[in-house]
């Protein structure tokens, strides 16, 4: 069936993120990462979630889900390569890159005619507002240039990576567009 191929490859996507999530939550613990830590736990768990999420609307239709990542499962090799020669700022920002790289392939599965209606409600709901969410995340861990080693003077200063995501100093202002990348203005 053409609709479970569709949501195939999105699980795909999805099994892809959490094994790649895997390997960097690995790295941040065995760096002692414990901030990065507590942002990308909930991102790992989301990713997690949607794969169960789309693995039960697949078994509904009758159809087999994928057991793997497929060919997307290099990511998580080529990532854990950057990690360790390029360095965990860089993973970051290819994670970023490719949550937004998953949050269009939900967008454009939404044009797709041939979904289930309740799949399309699933994604358009849940999954994409998921995915958006993590982008932005992300995003604003990335702004301004943080690193894992400036989040290891922020935790000395006890104030962690967490605790700036949900509660950022007062000069810093986000300018949000969903369809930009996002900025940190001072």
């Amino acid at each position: 069936m053409q609709s479970t191929e569709a949501i195939n490859r999105l699980l795909e996507n999805e099994l892809s993120a959490t094994a790649t999530y895997q390997l960097v939550l690995d790295t941040f613990r065995d760096a002692g990462c414990l901030s990065e830590l507590a942002l990308l736990m909930p991102i790992y768990q989301g990713h997690k979630d949607a794969a169960s999420s789309l693995q039960t609307q697949i078994r509904e239709l009758g159809g087999t889900p994928v057991e793997h990542a497929g060919h997307w499962g290099v990511w998580p090799r080529i990532l854990l390569g950057g990690v360790n020669r390029l360095g965990m700022q860089t993973a970051l920002k290819i994670l970023h890159e490719a949550e937004k790289i998953n949050a269009e392939d939900y967008e454009k599965a939404l044009w797709n005619n041939q979904l289930p209606l309740s799949i399309r409600c699933l994604i358009e709901w849940k999954l994409l507002l998921m995915q958006k969410s993590q982008v932005r995340n992300l995003g604003l861990f990335l702004a301004k240039g943080i690193s894992v080693i400036e989040s290891i003077e922020t935790r000395r200063s006890g104030r962690n990576i967490y605790q700036f995501i949900v509660n950022p100093p007062i000069d810093m202002q986000l300018n949000y567009d969903p369809n930009q990348s996002i900025k940190a203005q001072v």
